[in-house]
C-alpha cells in the first residue's frame, strides 16, 4: 500500500470516530472520576426575551456546563449558591429592561421630531407660493 493511501485511509478513520468521540465528551453521561466541585450554578447574560429561569441554569458537572454555554463570553457567574446566582441574574435582567425603556424612549423622541419637522417642511410648501407672488408684484411694481 502507497504511502499517500494510507495517510488517506488513517484521515477518514479519524473523521469517522472524532464526531463521535466529541458527542460522547459532552453528554450527560459523562462525568470526571474526580469531581471536587459538586453541583453549580452559572448566570449567562440575557437576551431581548430571557426570564429568570433561562439565564440561571444549574450544573451538575463541567461536561453539563459545556453543554449548557454557547459561548464562555456568554457567562456573566458562576455560583457555589443559587440564591447569589439568582441576585445576578435579576441584577441583569433590570439593566436589560433599563436600556430597552431608554432605546424606546430615545426611538420616540426621533419619532417626534422627525413629524415636527415634517409638519413645517409642510407649512413651509404651503405658504412658498403666497410669498413668490408678494415678491414678484413688490419688484414688479416699478
Amino acid at each position: 500500500m502507497k504511502k499517500s493511501a494510507l495517510k488517506q485511509l488513517i484521515r477518514e478513520a479519524i473523521e469517522e470516530v472524532k464526531p463521535n468521540i466529541e458527542e460522547d465528551m459532552l453528554s450527560e453521561a459523562y462525568a470526571p472520576e474526580t469531581d471536587e466541585i459538586g453541583s453549580f450554578f452559572i448566570t449567562i447574560k440575557p437576551t431581548l426575551s430571557s426570564k429568570i429561569d433561562e439565564i440561571v441554569l444549574e450544573c451538575e458537572n463541567v461536561s453539563q456546563f459545556a453543554s449548557k454555554v454557547k459561548s464562555p463570553n456568554n457567562v456573566a457567574g458562576v455560583f457555589k449558591n443559587e440564591a447569589k446566582a439568582k441576585k445576578l441574574g435579576e441584577k441583569l435582567l433590570a439593566e436589560r429592561d433599563k436600556k430597552k425603556t431608554e432605546a424606546k424612549k430615545a426611538g420616540d423622541a426621533y419619532q417626534k421630531m422627525k413629524a415636527e419637522a415634517l409638519a413645517k417642511v409642510q407649512e413651509y410648501m404651503k405658504h412658498k407660493g403666497k410669498a413668490e407672488e408678494a415678491v414678484s408684484k413688490l419688484t414688479n411694481k416699478d
